[in-house]
């Protein structure tokens, strides 16, 4: 293994370890314990980088099996009660962190089973720690060692999860490269998601925290409407929107997002500023499932409204808001 490689540089060659997953032959090592697993509800544990990946498990869990999942951290799968009937995935890079340790000796001491590791530890040294009943499932290995935000780890387990619940044309042939513009520096984020895209937007939270780029906070577009709405009016200044948009539920973000505070009803000469926003769509995959994993994306309306300013109160008070999300309905499957 390599040493580690500027940042820069992984990303620029994600396409080499996206192509291995797309032609790994040994797919079916992992397609065949999560398919055991989808016959009951089942547990994803996953901690940093790993938690997008076991939320996207669960969703894809949940569609395929038909069966009840749920998304946990180690230090939460410690402290469950017994459960019994429910499988459980794990998901740890180099299966060494402490808490992937102890999630493995939880694993070794409770019911749950069929019962899954997912890593890229090689096989002899995962041999010796895995517990003889718990299968573990060793991907690819990576061609060099990783800084710790773990991106191409996560891009390959994402990517063949995808596969192994979707079959091999679940994903493009090339790894996609959007062409997104350049983010606005805020001291807070606010993500607004989909349910599909929810294991995007937990991705998002994950580096935003980690590289401490800004105050993240993920809720999806109704929930939004709960109220979270007066609290963006109060943070303003220092907010940037992020709505990430799939189908079938497009037209519901996208009128969501037209509630927010409009370019065209700002006043330049305000001195306090509305939210910066942008949307981004995913590229659907062929359903079943429907992958919220996919790095396909565009950008789409709205304009990015920085440097326009809002007076709350006024062009886009709460209660405006709060009428304009009344109307909306989400649009049916």
């Amino acid at each position: 293994m390599t040493p580690r490689k500027p940042y820069e540089v992984e990303l620029a060659e994600l396409e080499r370890p996206f192509d291995d997953v797309v032609r790994w032959a040994g797919i079916d090592m992992l397609r065949e314990p999560l398919m055991a697993v989808a016959c009951s509800p089942a547990l994803f544990v996953g901690s940093g980088g790993t938690l997008a990946v076991a939320r996207l498990a669960a969703m894809l869990h949940e569609q395929v099996g038909g069966q009840p999942a749920r998304v946990v951290t180690p230090l939460e799968l410690a402290t469950l009660p017994a459960v019994a009937r429910s499988g459980v995935v794990l998901f740890s890079a180099g299966l060494s962190h402490p808490d992937a340790l102890g999630a493995l000796a939880q694993l070794a001491g409770n019911r749950l089973r069929p019962a899954v590791v997912v890593t890229f530890r090689d096989a002899d040294a995962v041999a010796g720690i895995v517990p003889a009943d718990v299968h573990a499932v060793v991907l690819p290995q990576l061609e060099f060692r990783e800084g710790f935000l773990a991106t191409t780890s996560v891009l390959v387990m994402a990517a063949a999860l995808v596969r192994a619940y979707g079959g091999d044309g679940a994903l493009p042939a090339v790894l996609p490269r959007p062409t997104l513009p350049q983010p606005t520096a805020a001291e807070q984020l606010l993500v607004l998601t989909t349910p599909g895209l929810a294991p995007v937007a937990t991705d998002i939270e994950t580096r935003c925290h980690e590289l401490g780029l800004a105050s993240v906070q993920v809720t999806d577009y109704r929930n939004f409407a709960h109220g979270r709405h007066v609290g963006l009016l109060r943070r303003a200044k220092t907010t940037s929107v992020l709505g990430l948009v799939d189908q079938p539920l497009e037209r519901l973000a996208m009128a969501t997002l037209d509630v927010l505070p409009r370019d065209e009803i700002c006043s330049p000469r305000r001195q306090r500023r509305s939210p910066r926003r942008r949307a981004v769509r995913s590229t659907a995959l062929p359903p079943p499932p429907r992958s919220a994993a996919a790095p396909a994306c565009r950008r789409a309306g709205p304009a990015e409204a920085a440097g326009i300013g809002c007076q709350p109160g006024r062009c886009c008070d709460a209660r405006s808001l709060r009428r304009g999300f009344q109307q909306l309905v989400p649009a049916p499957r």
